[in-house]
């Protein structure tokens, strides 16, 4: 009875049948957690992910209907569907930050390195997560340099939904954010999009961004 660890695969829990635990720790050095690795043990109510686990399989934790806390560490780049019952209430950690978030139809995107692919922003995948959870992720996954042009793209589309919830809940990480998401190749888009968005404070902090980081020399010589 317990796990069953194979290669650095967790492949089974199995629950003793006289004892039956509550919460478990997966055992550190862990690399996957299974499909249906933890599939019906309706006696766990809480389970800890290690920081060694990277992908967590499809249905790994389904049926686990007494299941209350959850905690996804960074490290996890993977999720499969349907790891997760509906119900579950989720947090996902990013660096010392904790988020809460509902699993959508048993998808909870967590990894910050691959939260979101490309087709997943307008799929509507993301609407299930909070405009706190979202935008933090996006954000910061903006520092890592990777799959930067279509976060760009995204929030191009939703400056004003996006730079407003900045503005309001972490103003002090507007310079960086700008600075990662804004170019001299995109600025004119951003400014047009806010414009078109009819969020005139937005549009200004775009506008004063550009002509402070910016050079347009070639703009001003027009209109000598």
């Amino acid at each position: 009875m317990g796990f069953i660890i194979k290669d650095g695969i967790l492949h089974k829990y199995e629950e003793n049948k006289f004892f039956r635990k509550t919460a478990v720790r997966i055992p550190y050095g862990v690399r996957a957690v299974s499909v249906r690795a933890f599939a019906n043990c309706t006696s766990l109510e809480k389970i800890i992910i290690p920081d060694s686990v990277k992908i967590i399989g499809s249905n790994a934790f389904s049926g686990c209907i007494n299941l209350k806390e959850l905690t996804i560490p960074e490290s996890v780049e993977i999720i499969q569907r349907s790891a997760f019952p509906e119900h579950l209430m989720i947090q996902i950690q990013i660096g010392h930050n904790l988020y809460t978030c509902k699993a959508v139809a048993g998808i909870v995107f967590s990894a910050v390195r691959n939260l979101l692919t490309e087709t997943d922003y307008e799929n509507g995948l993301c609407k299930g997560l909070s405009a706190e959870i979202k935008y933090s992720l996006l954000f910061q996954k903006l520092n890592y340099h990777t799959d930067s042009e279509t976060i760009r793209e995204y929030l191009l589309h939703h400056c004003t939904e996006a730079f407003s919830f900045l503005l309001e809940t972490y103003p002090e990480q507007l310079p960086h954010v700008l600075s990662e998401c804004l170019t001299q190749e995109n600025i004119d888009s951003f400014i047009r999009e806010a414009i078109k968005q009819q969020s005139y404070e937005i549009q200004m902090i775009f506008t004063n961004y550009k002509y402070q980081h910016f050079e347009f020399r070639a703009q001003k010589l027009e209109f000598l």
